[in-house]
């Protein structure tokens, strides 16, 4: 039973105050009090004016779930809501709490404004400042949990630029720090900002913060979606959990059910047959660091001059033609991740595995997965591989790759089973409370060292198919590309890997949670299948090279989804990339999309719902302005469009054409046959580094041809 005092009025006293301006049209809604049932959770929305107007709609619409109350009044800045809050909180138990300050706060007024509110921001000066909003927040909040209510805050809704006293460029300001302190406090956040700039003009007042009363029913809508899912109810109708493996240089083909004839993988090949498996997918990036960085940001890589791994720009020197672009090692700590969006809305984060989103040349920790919106963080750390696949997972030769966090092993423990136990754990413990685990393997990244058992087993297998001995390669330029899939080590890495995401499926159905659980598998770049020797790992024939390059065998990659309670089983033929992960998640989940954080991302859903075969998109576009020893074609670029894909060698401005339905292995340059196409497709990869802020190496003037790294010594 939930208490109800009869005196609850009493507790929310009117306050008047001018400067605190409600339309007239909306200060009736301050009266209106639906129906009170003492068995229904109480719920407090304290806001200003936008809230006073869609407040009537959210108590029509929660009637029968709740009883919503407001302060009578204007709830107006933080200055205001710290002096007031514990009259507006009276001795109700309240179960869920709504609130918002910061249109009031980023108000500029003066007092011979003619405008209601003394508002001008040409002559007066800011109500609240951001480091006294920050602090006020800090205190709110502070005397907000003594309640024990689920918390939501509100985002500041959309400030329209010619508004006499508010700048667009302090609502994102203050909306940014706010977010920053409710994100660092675990409360939910309803992204009204976002939500409030998407509506149509036609549900806006000229000029003016405040809406139409059709657009603050849209608004009324959203809040009484987010405070439902808040109050207290039954486990089964929480938000489903979310589990993204992300694989270390698995190539397209390394898994049975994309084409491999020779690596076991039958928990992932029942996934795909439950799910929807991409043929299509690529990373955003040849190399691991950025196309992580891509899940995470919803964008290319080099939109945030992350365009190589480690914080390095690679090999240069007079070996080079070029000299590479500069890179930076980190993701920018004001860009939302999608870790962060999935906390606002109350999910507990967990990144377990390989990180690599930090510089090698930084120590710190000030761009661990804990500083990217994960509320734990097991074994990710700057360096991108494990010392060792074996306990205690050190190297003596390079002590900087020692894998963290796991010391509570023994002699024999190997790393791919021991992250797996710890992720159990996690989602035992978590069960019963959304959550994200973002589960970023180390394998099958170099060092190949693969459980012995598993090894002894792909030795065998290989003899007995007749293909125990190492082939010639096949030559890609001045490197050479394994032409078999024959590697038992490697091979044993797979299929521990795949046992091993058994074992969380084995979880999630003992737990009677698979049912609940979205789970998205990929992998970071193309195989490791091309190199200066024949031997590479593994062999991604008949997609051309491997890891480094920016040929399909560099690029694209295994990518399967599976959606609790959609009909899988399914093979999706369109484009899509990892900057739509992000994206697609919020669609799944039914939360509105950031389209200035996923700049690059798009919604998968309508392809999986059957709704449609392409995506609304163009282009996907690759950006490498980088040298890697295992590439010997140097910095490259290519876009897809369509079927067909051009090539870009920076080095010499050559490039090739490709019609990739018919040519999937890249042997037909097209170019001299589709001359029109080739500069329509070049021109566009050209406008798109402008737009995107991803520049071409430049000349090298030091370059000596004589010196050429692809001259063997």
């Amino acid at each position: 039973m939930y208490r109800f005092l009869l005196i609850l009025f009493l507790s929310l006293p009117l306050f008047a105050d001018t400067s605190f301006y409600t339309p007239g049209s909306d200060k009736k809604n301050l009266k209106f009090q639906g129906k009170i049932n003492a068995n229904l959770p109480n719920v407090l929305i304290i806001g200003d004016s936008i809230s006073i107007g869609y407040h009537k709609e959210v108590v029509k619409l929660l009637e029968g779930k709740a009883n919503v109350f407001r302060p009578k009044t204007n709830c107006g800045d933080t200055n205001k809501g710290v002096k007031s809050l514990d009259k507006w909180l009276g001795k109700t138990k309240w179960d869920v709490i709504h609130f918002n300050f910061g249109l009031h706060d980023l108000c500029y007024r003066h007092p011979d404004a003619k405008v209601y509110g003394h508002r001008d921001k040409v002559n007066g000066s800011v109500s609240v400042a951001i480091p006294q909003y920050k602090k006020n927040l800090e205190e709110i909040i502070t005397r907000l949990k003594k309640t024990n209510a689920k918390l939501i805050w509100a985002s500041t809704t959309f400030v329209p630029e010619g508004e006499a006293g508010r700048y667009q460029k302090d609502n994102r300001s203050y909306n940014s720090e706010a977010r920053k302190i409710m994100v660092n406090n675990d409360i939910v956040v309803n992204d009204l900002f976002t939500i409030s700039k998407q509506l149509p003009e036609k549900f806006k007042k000229p000029a003016d913060v405040h809406y139409t009363s059709e657009g603050s029913s849209i608004l009324a809508k959203r809040v009484a979606q987010f405070i439902a899912q808040e109050l207290p109810k039954k486990a089964s109708s929480k938000r489903p959990h979310i589990i993204l493996f992300l694989i270390d240089d698995l190539g397209w083909n390394d898994i049975a059910c994309y084409g491999s004839q020779f690596y076991e993988t039958p928990h992932l090949d029942k996934m795909a047959k439950e799910g929807f498996r991409f043929t299509d997918a690529y990373a955003a990036n040849p190399v691991c660091s950025p196309t992580r960085a891509s899940i995470l940001l919803g964008k290319y890589p080099s939109r945030v001059g992350l365009s190589n791994h480690s914080g390095s720009s690679g090999p240069k020197g007079p070996g080079h033609k070029l000299t590479p672009v500069p890179v930076k090692g980190n993701m920018p700590l004001e860009d939302i991740t999608l870790a962060e969006a999935l906390k606002e809305v109350g999910y507990k984060t967990a990144h377990i595995g390989k990180w690599h989103l930090q510089a090698h040349h930084d120590t710190s920790r000030n761009h661990f997965p804990e500083k990217h919106g994960f509320d734990l963080n097991i074994a990710g750390h700057r360096m991108g591989q494990p010392g060792s696949f074996y306990f205690p997972y050190k190297s003596k030769q390079h002590p900087s790759t020692n894998v963290p966090d796991m010391a509570d092993g023994q002699e024999g423990d190997y790393l791919t089973d021991k992250l797996t136990d710890k992720a159990i754990h996690y989602i035992k413990e978590n069960k019963d409370t959304p959550f994200f685990l973002n589960f970023w393997y180390y394998t099958v990244h170099t060092p190949i060292i693969p459980r012995q058992d598993l090894k002894k087993k792909y030795e065998a297998k290989a003899n007995e198919l007749g293909i125990n001995k190492n082939q010639p390669g096949i030559p890609v330029l001045k490197s050479f590309a394994r032409s078999s899939q024959n590697n038992p080590s490697y091979a044993a890495m797979v299929e521990a890997m795949d046992e091993n995401i058994g074992r969380i499926f084995k979880t999630l159905k003992e737990l009677q949670i698979d049912d609940e659980t979205i789970i998205i598998f990929c992998s970071d770049n193309g195989g490791l299948s091309t190199s200066t020797g024949p031997n590479c790992p593994t062999s991604q024939l008949p997609l051309k090279a491997g890891k480094a390059w920016v040929y399909e065998g560099g690029i694209r990659i295994p990518f399967i989804i599976k959606w609790p309670g959609k009909k899988g089983g399914k093979e999706l033929q369109a484009p899509v990339c990892t900057t739509d992960i992000y994206p697609t998640l919020l669609d799944m989940l039914k939360l509105p999309a950031k389209p200035e954080q996923h700049l690059d991302g798009v919604s998968l859903t309508s392809l999986m719902n059957g709704q449609a075969k392409e995506l609304q998109r163009e282009a996907l576009f690759i950006h490498y302005p980088h040298y890697h020893h295992i590439n010997s074609m140097g910095p490259a670029g290519a876009v897809r469009m369509g079927d067909y894909k051009l090539v870009e060698y920076y080095e010499t401005g050559e490039f090739e054409l490709y019609n990739l339905k018919e040519d999937i292995g890249e042997m037909n340059n097209l170019v001299k046959e589709q001359p029109e196409r080739a500069a329509q497709m070049l021109k566009k990869l050209e406008q798109w580094r402008q737009q995107s802020n991803s520049p071409k190496p430049e000349r090298n003037p030091h370059y000596d041809p004589q010196k050429d790294y692809r001259i063997k010594k």
